[in-house]
């Protein structure tokens, strides 16, 4: 006896549909991890989010997915995990300031300090230039945290110079900050600070 296949081929229309389905459940249970601070099925979850999001071409949610991977790797320590999700956003979506951001934080958090500096010099960069979607540019006003960052790096890599050079261009954001005012007299800024 011969067998006949009954199942029906799937509609585009049908796919969309499961795909959308499936990828409300992923943020359902994503919400409900980080909620209860499960970071490892966070990270899990987001990193599949941002692969259906890629699928229905919706590169804002792909790289907010992407994003909150990064952070719930970043968040267990699991460096090499935030950098493999990294990767995978670069190679997805390009270079954008958010991507560059974590790159820095994985960076500076695990001893990576060499690589603070030509980071924080590539997201001031992307920064000053124009942003096509804002959903994956969060961190523009992060510019003073990264100066400071930056900064450290510097100092702890023993460039002084250039160290206080750009304390110099954080001073400009924040003014009032007297403890980076007093670090550059410690470190014998020639320059009359004022407060």
């Amino acid at each position: 006896m011969q067998r006949t296949n009954t199942a029906h081929s799937v509609t585009p229309d049908e796919q969309r549909a499961r795909a959308g389905s499936s990828l409300e459940s992923l943020i359902v249970e994503a919400e409900r991890a980080n909620r209860a601070g499960d970071m490892t099925l966070v990270a899990e979850r987001c990193r599949r989010i941002a692969g259906f999001a890629l699928e229905i071409e919706n590169k804002p949610l792909a790289a907010e997915s992407f994003y909150a991977c990064i952070l719930a790797n970043l968040k267990l320590g699991r460096y090499e995990a935030a950098r493999e999700a990294c990767r995978a956003s670069r190679g997805d979506l390009g270079e954008y300031l958010d991507l560059v951001y974590f790159e820095l934080l994985i960076e500076a958090a695990s001893g990576k300090i060499e690589n603070v500096p030509v980071l924080a010099e590539k997201f001031m960069a992307l920064q000053a230039g124009n942003q096509d979607h804002p959903s994956m540019n969060k961190t523009s006003g992060a510019a003073g945290q990264v100066l400071l960052m930056w900064g450290q790096a510097l100092e702890q890599l023993r460039s002084p110079a250039s160290a206080m050079e750009i304390y110099g261009k954080y001073l400009e954001i924040y003014p009032q900050d007297n403890a980076i005012r007093d670090r550059l007299t410690e470190m014998g800024a020639s320059e009359k600070i004022t407060r």
